[in-house]
């Protein structure tokens, strides 16, 4: 059977090899020149393995060749590079007809007028043939110098607030560091907002307003950002055609051209009937590009004066001498477009950074040219490729291409630049249409700040650039491998792009023994590692973690948001984690912290133990049920734990009856809040808790108390961690105390008198919870389990206001933002606070010993306010189904159990590599 299924394999195999290598011959067999490809990947590999920014891929693979033309393959499809700037006018201006659409990747086939989730097929970019000729017709006057001009109005304005916001906030004379992505999205968006919808936004007063929070988060085809689009959009037009307002923008443009407002030019003119989805998605592809494209405009020159001071110097000098012109008043259109210095180095920013690195076009009748002495046939719907970025770098067409140098664009040499080798904004009639808004703005706001700032380094900035190889738009790598050693701070040297944590992810290392071989790498209070390529400060001093959890919790309030959130779609589920206790942030988490915190009181515990008492004897009586055998039986303790807790969770929480060990493939599902609610019944546990405190259930405590907003996906949210955690995290907990007392005999054999002890005091009768809390040796057991094995390796805080710590005799600054690691593991394995700490010892936490453990290096829930909230809960079922093995079992070593224990070095979570296996023996 396994040869058969072997057999299937290996033709599935090679049938998959077949399909993805089928075109890999395409440019072979036309005896054109090209990039041998990889299969599945093609030519793309170093991007998609996120070795390389598509920028510099797209230059490398343009450098392999001296062809005119070079073929090269993104996954599976062929697409034929241009190198020459002769073929490139041939087949952009000459050729038009036959190259007239960009290549088809968002689909067009849609029809119905008012489909809405796919905008981007409708936008001027993706339109074809004779659609998009009508459609660019309708959008060239909004982009005319006239309304340039109009525009320009509305955009001085925004511009010039956010400079005033700049100063108003930024006070020191010294400077102050900006982010500059975020400002010049902010600014994007409120000129868009203004000049295109009509609206008056100011993100840098009103920071998370709807339009630019939209925005930020926009993606491709992301429903709630086009519905937004569309009521704003159609709204806005129906308002314009009732109250006969007009304004020189696009949306009118759009309103006129399809007969919705009367004038001279629809009467006597053309009415184009155009779709709800067509105007809206202009609209959408206007904001998309101008959002994104013209801020990482701003941004790169911004970077390139700083760079580049003696640039920076002569511009300055420019935008003085305009602003003394003006008498020290409002910059106007005429005068920015004479600012000739201003515009050579936006030119030469656009040459060293285009915002498009390539531009395609698909061909839609068969053509032949003759390039290097042969004929190359281009067929109907093959794709050719125009590198931008390549050419821009081409030391054929610019001398020195990485040096940044304006004079290039100087009326002396611009005229030597070879027609078709710049071409920033795309070429021919499908060039960007918007190119000259994106200029003007980009110019007006590099004005205001040089005219009131000077552009200097900060200790944030990338010097030389480095490009991210994430994603398609340019933008820095965001990673500064030196951000430890320029604070002086002790550090482990990264690897590019896996930092300090390679061995984990090239599953050489389990992150548990990873984070204390790099805890014991130093000797410092504080110890710099690179998760990837996120810094973290691991805090290796006791007394600095009582500092920061404890003392200084108020800068440390929140765990790094690793799982998103601030989605405000209140039945939006996609993230429940982003909204779980352990990632909400701030007074939220504060608020459900309090809902939640009596949910885990001594009464409630005790209470819940009554349910979780019953699950832990039956999962006891399973076995004796089903494995009758008196030699004893291997168990596999992984699933019978997680079987375990999965029906303590369904009980205690979520108050459903489910016995995991008969029905083995249950469906657990949560419904029970709704069913609460209709027969109004009441349990003291977690869905209680809130839904007493979202209003949905009238108690004492909401009438006279605060009733809390929360959101649909906030309260499954708190349900679903809770589950997470504790089914996985409690089984492990379980698996670990099992193991130490079937490796440590002497420790089982003392814990058994005491559970024997307990047993003859209750009668032979059920467990109670003052017995089981009573059990002194027990919890030693546990204790030292948590300690050996925690159930989290480490936790972290973010700071979120600047703070300065005096550390081995040097100040050492923490600011907003960056994180701050507490290694768990790494402590409980320290032998300076644990004497011997591989050795499994109990007695490190009896009465007479548990004072002298060090305060702060002991932490297996979390250190302070943001601590577990289900630890005692995780405590009591570990040691009553402890309890209840091993007064019926004695634990042994099975044949398939791991001794020593070696962990596997996949994923994030404690475990043997071959699983937790036992022998359970019946005791007579």
């Amino acid at each position: 059977m396994l040869w058969e299924y072997l057999a299937i394999f290996v033709v599935l195999l090679l049938l998959a090899y077949r399909w993805a290598t089928a075109n890999y011959s395409f440019f072979k067999d036309r005896g054109i020149d090209y990039h041998k490809p990889y299969p599945f990947v093609g030519s793309m590999w170093k991007m998609i393995l996120r070795k390389k920014s598509m920028f510099d891929l797209v230059i490398e693979l343009y450098n392999q060749s001296s062809s005119k033309a070079y073929g090269f393959f993104e996954l599976r499809k062929p697409l034929l590079m241009i190198r020459d700037p002769e073929l490139i006018k041939q087949i952009t201006i000459k050729d038009f007809d036959y190259f007239l659409n960009h290549r088809n990747i968002f689909g067009v086939d849609n029809e119905d007028p008012h489909e809405m989730d796919n905008l981007f097929s409708s936008s001027l970019f993706s339109l074809r043939d004779s659609r998009w000729k009508d459609m660019r017709s309708t959008l060239s006057p909004a982009f005319t110098g006239s309304k340039m001009r109009q525009m320009f109005q509305l955009m001085n304005i925004v511009a010039n607030e956010a400079v005033q916001c700049l100063k108003r906030d930024q006070i020191a004379k010294e400077g102050f560091e900006s982010d500059m992505k975020d400002y010049c999205t902010r600014f994007t968006n409120d000129v868009i907002a203004s000049t295109a919808f009509g609206l008056q936004v100011n993100s840098f007063t009103e920071r998370e307003n709807t339009f630019y929070m939209l925005g930020k988060r926009l993606k491709l085809f992301d429903k709630k950002s086009t519905d937004y689009f569309v009521h704003l959009v159609l709204d806005a037009m129906k308002y314009r055609q009732e109250h006969k307002i007009v304004r020189p923008d696009m949306i009118n443009m759009l309103m006129e051209a399809s007969g919705m407002i009367q004038t001279d030019k629809t009467k006597f003119g053309t009415i184009h009937n155009w779709s709800d989805r067509e105007i809206v998605a202009q609209c959408f592809i206007f904001f998309f590009a101008g959002f994104e494209t013209s801020a990482v405009l701003m941004c790169f020159t911004a970077h390139e004066l700083m760079e580049n001071e003696d640039v920076q110097k002569r511009l300055y000098e420019e935008v003085e001498q305009v602003n003394k012109d003006l008498n020290g008043g409002e910059l106007t259109y005429e005068a920015l477009m004479g600012m000739k210095y201003m515009d050579q180095v936006v030119s030469e920013v656009l040459r060293k950074w285009p915002p498009a690195v390539a531009t395609d076009r698909e061909c839609n009748k068969d053509i032949t040219y003759q390039v290097d002495g042969k004929n190359v046939e281009i067929k109907k719907g093959e794709i050719v490729w125009l590198p931008i970025s390549a050419f821009h770098r081409d030391p054929k067409y610019f001398e020195n291409p990485e040096k940044f140098d304006p004079e290039r664009f100087s009326d002396e040499n611009k005229d030597k630049i070879q027609p078709f080798t710049y071409f920033p904004f795309g070429v021919g009639q499908r060039n960007c249409i918007g190119s000259r808004f994106a200029l003007l703005e980009a110019k007006a706001i590099i004005y205001y700040l040089l005219r009131d700032f000077q552009i200097a380094a900060s200790k944030k900035s990338t010097i030389p650039m480095v490009l991210s190889p994430s994603g398609f738009q340019l933008k820095p790598e965001n990673v500064n491998y030196n951000f430890f050693r320029d604070r002086g701070i002790d550090h482990h040297k990264p690897y590019p792009f896996l930092g300090s944590m390679w061995k984990m992810i090239l599953r050489q290392k389990s992150m548990f023994d990873l984070i204390i071989e790099l805890y014991n790498k130093s000797d410092s209070k504080v110890y710099g590692i690179f998760e990837q390529r996120s810094p973290l400060l691991m805090i290796r001093d006791p007394e600095l973690i009582k500092q920061i959890t404890i003392k200084d919790f108020d800068h440390f309030v929140n765990h790094w948001n690793i799982f998103g959130g601030g989605d405000d779609d209140l039945h939006n589920m996609h993230n429940v984690f982003g909204s779980s206790l352990f990632a909400m942030r701030d007074k939220r988490w504060k608020d459900m912290r309090s809902t939640l915190s009596p949910a885990f009181t001594g009464s409630k515990l005790r209470y819940m133990f009554q349910l979780m008492n019953i699950v832990a004897n039956d999962s006891v009586q399973f076995l004796k049920d089903d494995n009758f055998s008196k030699d004893g039986f291997d168990l596999d303790m992984k699933d019978y734990c997680t079987r375990f807790t999965n029906d303590v969770i369904a009980s205690t929480a979520f108050g459903m009856h489910v016995n995991s060990f008969k029905d083995r493939e249950n469906t657990f599902y949560m419904l029970a809040m709704k069913y609460r609610q209709e027969h109004n019944i009441v349990k003291p546990d977690m869905i209680y808790m809130l839904m007493e405190a979202s209003g949905m259930i009238q108690a004492d405590k909401t009438k006279f108390g605060t009733i809390r907003d929360w959101s649909d996906c906030e309260i499954v949210a708190q349900c679903f961690i809770f589950f997470f955690a504790g089914f996985e995290t409690s089984a492990v907990l379980m698996c670990f105390t099992a193991h130490e007392l079937m490796e440590n005999e002497d420790v089982q054999k003392r814990l058994y008198e005491e559970v024997e002890q307990v047993n003859k005091d209750l009668n032979g009768g059920e467990l109670t919870y003052e017995a089981l809390m009573g059990m002194k040796y027990m919890d030693q057991v546990v204790s030292e389990v948590l300690r050996k094995w925690p159930p989290a390796v480490a936790t972290d805080r973010e700071c979120n206001k600047d703070i300065t710590y005096e550390v081995d005799g040097k100040n050492i600054e923490i600011n907003k933002c960056d994180v701050v690691w507490l290694p768990i593991s790494g402590f409980h394995r320290d032998p300076k606070y644990f004497e011997s700490p591989e050795k499994f010892d109990p007695e490190r936490f009896s009465d007479d010993n548990k004072h002298k453990i060090q305060p702060f290096t002991y932490f297996p829930f979390g250190v302070g306010q943001r601590n577990c909230i289900g630890s005692r809960f995780a405590l009591l079922e570990a040691k009553a189904i402890i309890y209840y093995l091993l007064r019926d079992f004695r634990i042994a070593v099975s044949k398939k159990s791991t001794i020593p224990i070696v962990l596997g070095a996949n994923g994030f979570q404690i475990k043997p590599i071959h699983g937790f296996w036992i022998k359970l023996i019946p005791r007579s």
